[in-house]
């Protein structure tokens, strides 16, 4: 698939308009030098702190 956007959308399982979502990825944001370290924090961030299916066998 070429098309980038159907992996942009909202859904029941990536809802990223959340204002929780939203509020932590604007803390990790500003605790970031540069739009890099932005990327990184938010990607350790979910990586570590959040469950994963595969991770608790769902």
């Amino acid at each position: 698939m070429d098309d980038i956007t159907d992996y942009l959308k909202d859904s029941e399982i990536m809802d990223y308009n959340s204002s929780m979502i939203q509020e932590k990825a604007l803390k990790l944001s500003l605790d970031s030098k540069n739009q890099l370290e932005t990327i990184k924090n938010i990607y350790e961030f979910v990586r570590d702190e959040i469950l994963h299916s595969l991770d608790i066998n769902g």
